[in-house]
């Protein structure tokens, strides 16, 4: 994600756009990168799959309030996007 690291107060939206491939915005918890932390606490952010075409004339989106000021860890669950490096950090 470009940024990787973003700082938001509550009410804030941070928007995502994906402009090229498949994507994902998916929360973890920062002792267990790359795993959906959904998987234990039900109100993990998991955008569901975003897809993207080649020649869509628009951007696939994603907008996520902040409602906490804690930091959180975000990654792309697509594929190895996430050991590839596609993680972000909100608030660090």
């Amino acid at each position: 994600f470009v940024p990787n690291t973003v700082t938001a107060a509550v009410g804030d939206i941070i928007q995502f756009q994906f402009s090229n491939g498949n994507h994902t915005v998916t929360q973890s918890a920062q002792d267990t990168p790359c795993q959906p932390l959904q998987a234990t606490v039900a109100t993990a952010i998991h955008s569901g799959h975003i897809p993207f075409e080649d020649g869509q004339t628009t951007v696939g989106t994603f907008n996520m309030p902040v409602t906490s000021t804690d930091t959180m860890f975000l990654y792309c669950a697509t594929g190895p996007h996430c050991q590839e490096g596609q993680v972000m950090i909100v608030n660090p």
